[in-house]
């Protein structure tokens, strides 16, 4: 058969099989939208990993959780030392001290040679202080582990806080202080958190120059020694190490340390209140930020899993969500949006709705932000918005089991809050089975539409809608 005759032929076959198609398609055939609607699956099972755990004289937790499928192993160290118990006046000590565990050297290693050990054994090692704890990273190939241990050991108990190296972090964070009111958007995120809390409560405070004048370094001694002790300490592997391996190791870096009682400030508590207000901070800019919100639940309140369900509804899908879907998608009237469901174990958490946009559809946006949020709060959800949020967080619920050091994390949490074994997998089986009234009437409980704060970033001679038009008590204020 000829070229021309091979394609005649092909080109017959293919408009027979394109006629027998039309014929069996019905005229009223599915959308793709209606055809993924349809698809149906089984129910996705967990199976739970147990790690191997002990307590060593000095009351160090260690956990270890196999998985020989890559050379190479993960260290986690968590340590009960956070912002929350660092003086109100002394803003930043705490991450300033989690930063130079790793920068600033050891009392037997110079900041340099710390840096030249670890990449001579090709690790990736970190440290911290945040909110809550603090602690350290490591990830390094089996071979090279020992080597790792040490090098993590040596930083946690012996830290040198090298003057050299507290210099220049300090003149760092003195820099981001000096440009934080530089865009929008970084104003918007702080003075939210102060709204809401109560400029005096830990989740609130900044580092700002008054308070990094009244850090030295030797500060930075005694904060590490008051909260770093073994028996305020938890240390997981994850990776190619047997529990008898890692007990060995922990012993060797860790078992000559001494533990010790430490005393923790008690958390202050929220000073928020439900007045509805509005405040206004003005800042010449072309683009403004908006954010509504509440003070919301601490992650182990009972509603958590079913709130994280209306979360996704209402902000926190990029494709899907309301607030995605009106302001940016229909309407092209922000570069961000979305809603945000904060919730810490150790304080009351928050609820927000944000959007970024350009000056002159300020008071349209937030007329929008106040809208959905109240729709949200008095007509709840759709059956089929339950149903794609459902399956997002239960798909995205798998992802956290894909690897070990995952799941020893959260198994360490576990243990580092004293919560119930099965914390992670409750949330799971309420995505799953969640129906529209229950969900909806937990909406009713935690979304407080009647006591919303309210922020406004942004030049107010550009705004479309003057503010007081929206019946709130507006509060202007200007940043030094």
């Amino acid at each position: 058969m000829t070229l021309q005759n091979s394609w005649r032929a092909g080109a017959a076959v293919l408009a027979i099989a394109i006629a027998v198609t039309l014929a069996v398609t019905p005229a009223s055939a599915l959308t793709a939208r209606e055809k993924i609607q349809k698809l149906t699956f089984e129910p996705i099972e967990v199976t739970k990993q147990t790690p191997h755990r002990e307590t060593l004289p000095n009351g160090i937790r260690v956990f270890t959780l196999e998985d020989h499928r890559l050379p190479l192993v993960d260290m986690v160290v968590i340590v009960k030392a956070g912002s929350l118990y660092e003086p109100a006046d002394q803003s930043g000590l705490a991450e300033l001290t989690g930063t130079l565990l790793r920068t600033g050297g050891t009392e037997s290693m110079h900041f340099t040679d710390v840096d030249e050990k670890a990449d001579a054994i090709a690790a990736r090692f970190s440290t911290w202080v945040g909110t809550e704890s603090g602690g350290a990273l490591l990830n390094v190939h089996v071979d090279r582990l020992e080597d790792g241990v040490q090098l993590v050991a040596d930083a946690l108990r012996h830290p040198a806080f090298d003057p050299e190296r507290y210099a220049v972090e300090m003149a760092q964070l003195r820099e981001q202080i000096r440009r934080q009111n530089d865009s929008v958007q970084q104003i918007g995120q702080r003075e939210f958190r102060k709204l809401l809390y109560g400029e005096g409560h830990p989740a609130a405070r900044f580092p700002t120059t008054a308070s990094l004048d009244r850090i030295t370094r030797e500060d930075l001694v005694a904060f590490h020694e008051r909260y770093f002790a073994p028996n305020e300490m938890w240390i997981a592997f994850a990776g190619a190490i047997t529990p008898a391996r890692a007990r060995a190791l922990v012993d060797e870096a860790f078992g000559d340390w001494e533990s010790k009682t430490v005393t923790y400030p008690e958390v202050p508590v929220v000073a928020g209140n439900s007045t509805p207000e509005m405040v206004h901070i003005q800042k010449e800019s072309d683009q403004s930020i908006v954010s509504i919100g509440h003070l919301s639940m601490r992650r182990t309140d009972d509603d958590w899993a079913l709130m994280r369900l209306a979360n996704h509804v209402l902000g926190g899908s990029f494709s899907t969500s309301r607030l995605i879907t009106e302001i940016r998608h229909k309407r092209g009237l922000a570069y961000a949006t979305g809603s945000r469901f904060s919730t810490p174990y150790l304080y009351d958490g928050l609820f927000g709705a944000y959007a970024g946009t350009k000056g002159e559809s300020t008071g349209e946006v937030l007329g929008i932000l106040l809208e959905e949020v109240k729709k949200m709060d008095e007509a709840g959800v759709s059956a089929e918005e339950l149903e794609v949020a459902r399956n997002a967080l239960v798909n995205s619920e798998v992802f956290e089991y894909e690897n070990a050091q995952n799941i020893v994390q959260r198994l360490v949490d576990i243990d580092f809050y004293g919560l119930p074994e099965n914390h992670y997998e409750a949330p799971f089986a309420v995505y799953q089975s969640a129906d529209r009234k229950t969900l909806n009437e937990a909406i009713a409980r935690d979304l407080k539409t009647d006591g919303l704060k309210i922020l406004v970033v942004g030049d107010e001679a550009k705004f479309d809608v003057p503010l007081e038009d929206f019946g709130y008590p507006v509060r202007k204020v200007t940043l030094d």
